[in-house]
Order: structure tokens, then C-alpha cells, then sequence
């Protein structure tokens, strides 16, 4: 699951400030488990559910900087932004695929709320945010309510890159 901090390696040899990636998704779904698999390749099977969690990581020479917001529909962004949107290098939304009412519009929500903050940050559009799509928990094979293709198309709908995972396996 390093790749996508690999992805923009050469970004961070350039400078010396960290990676900044902003995690979204339904609360309960695995944003931290995954966020656990990808830092220290470990797996708690015990890990209760987050709402807020601001993780730092090294992998080789990359720093990268890993903010998690629970899934909470009110959830207010505005204390997450005074933070990191004029330093926010990308988004990663996750969703659980064995969850048989994966709610995308909630998910466009919380991408299209960090694109208004994002055009009141650092990017006004000169650049688009890098995106990710996760759909967690693909051990549960025979849980599975969400198709890939629906995963995908979802993906694309924001320009953002989809990706299947399990941080119990590290598959994916």
C-alpha cells in the first residue's frame, strides 16, 4: 500500500516538507486499519473505530503527513482546512465494498468539500487534487455487496484512481 506515497516520491526530493494526505470516508469502514497496513504493515484486529487521527510516516526518504476524519455527515471540515488545505498534496476516499448501501453521493459530498476548500487554499484550480478511491475489506470476498465496476465508475466520476484492499492482508 506504499504506492501511492511513492507515487509522488520525486515531489518530496525536491523538498524537504512532508507529503500531506487527507483521508475521508463513512465512520467504521477501515480508514485506520488501512492507514495502519500502509505506515507499519501491521494489522489490530482489535482497532476501534476513529473519528479524527492525524498519523506521521516515513517510507524510505518520503515524509509524508496522513490526516483521517470519520464519516460523520455533519462533520464540520472547517477546523481540518485552517490546517492543510494550502499544504494538502492529495485525497483518499475510502468506503467499505462488503456494505450493501455504499452511500456515493455522500462520498462525492466529501470529495466536492475538499475541492470548495481546496479552491479557497493554496490551488485555486491550477492544478486538481490527486484522488484516490479505496473499496476496504477485500478479504471478505463472500461479504462483497459493491462490484468493482460500480467502484470504478464511481472513480472516475472524479477523476480519481480506484483501488481494491484489505488491511487485514494487505492485499492491494
Amino acid at each position: 500500500m506504499h504506492s501511492i506515497v511513492s507515487a509522488n516520491s520525486a515531489t518530496m526530493q525536491r523538498n524537504d516538507s512532508p507529503l500531506v494526505l487527507l483521508i475521508v470516508g463513512p465512520e467504521c469502514n477501515g480508514k485506520t486499519s488501512v492507514l495502519r497496513r500502509w505506515i507499519a504493515n501491521e494489522f489490530d484486529e482489535e482497532e476501534e473505530c476513529t473519528t479524527f487521527d492525524v498519523v506521521g510516516l516515513q517510507v524510505g526518504s518520503i515524509k509524508a503527513v496522513v490526516q483521517e476524519i470519520g464519516g460523520h455527515e455533519s462533520y464540520s471540515f472547517r477546523s481540518v482546512w485552517r490546517n492543510v488545505r494550502k499544504v494538502l498534496h492529495g485525497l483518499v476516499i475510502l468506503y467499505d465494498m462488503c456494505y450493501d448501501k455504499v452511500d456515493f453521493e455522500l462520498l462525492k459530498f466529501y470529495h466536492d468539500q475538499v475541492r470548495r476548500a481546496m479552491t479557497r487554499g493554496r490551488r485555486r484550480s491550477s492544478q486538481p487534487l490527486p484522488c484516490v478511491v479505496l473499496a476496504s475489506h477485500l478479504d471478505e470476498k463472500d461479504r462483497r455487496a459493491t462490484t468493482t465496476a460500480q467502484g470504478r465508475e464511481f472513480a472516475e466520476r472524479l477523476g480519481a484512481l480506484y483501488f481494491e484492499v484489505s488491511a487485514k492482508t494487505g492485499e492491494g
